[in-house]
């Protein structure tokens, strides 16, 4: 089985009428297998891998000008899991 997912978001609209800058890039992907070697012997892998990149205010909860700087900057977000599974079914036990 694989799952790809891919997103953009944008700046959002506050209640005050607002618009502070934001905007991310957002990659997904989940892959998972199985191999039945015999019937008693399985192996099975899992790949999830997950990337976040962005660029947002330094402080997102300030969006007027102030005396303080509140540039933008780069943010990247990384995530990556294997997972590597074996399982054994003896023919012969009596549980």
């Amino acid at each position: 089985m694989i799952a790809f997912i891919t997103r953009s978001k944008g700046s959002p609209h506050l209640s005050d009428g607002l618009i502070p800058f934001n905007k991310e890039d957002i990659h997904s992907l989940l892959a998972k297998g199985n191999w039945a070697i015999t019937p008693s012997y399985i192996i099975s892998a899992q790949l999830h891998y997950y990337q976040n990149d962005g660029i947002q205010h330094r402080n997102p909860e300030v969006v007027k000008p102030s005396r303080y700087e509140n540039s933008r900057y780069d943010r990247i977000t990384s995530q990556y899991d294997i997972q590597l599974t074996q399982k054994i079914y003896p023919f012969h036990t009596e549980n």
